[in-house]
């Protein structure tokens, strides 16, 4: 079991599934844990591309960037946010694009839905 809470209580009803968004999901990291995630959860993954082996699962796709802060109003729909985005060995300006300004538009849409 990934968490030590039962998943039934995770939910916002009675016996509902706590909704994870993970962010960056098409990558490595993503495409290898969201797979296990739906077996206790309600997972969908935000994502620039879709991804073979999650789509052959079932696992719903949002087509999004996190460079585009409008991409991120969908946040508001879900009890969890996992971001697995990190660009490396590319220009430094794609860096800051994507690992500070992105997490900056998740943070501020998080927040816009006060969920910290």
């Amino acid at each position: 079991m990934i968490s030590d809470v039962p998943v039934k209580e995770l939910g916002s009803g009675e016996g509902s599934l706590k909704k994870i968004l993970v962010i960056g999901g098409s990558g490595f990291v993503g495409r290898n844990i969201i797979p296990e995630l739906s077996k206790y959860y309600s997972v969908s993954y935000l994502s620039r591309s879709e991804c073979k082996r999650l789509k052959d699962l079932g696992i719903p796709w949002i087509k999004g960037d996190i460079r585009n802060e409008e991409d991120l109003g969908i946040i508001r729909e879900f009890d969890i946010i996992i971001d697995l985005v990190a660009v490396i060995n590319e220009k430094m300006e794609r860096h800051h694009d994507v690992n500070v300004i992105g997490m900056h538009n998740i943070i501020t849409n998080a927040r816009r839905e006060s969920r910290i």
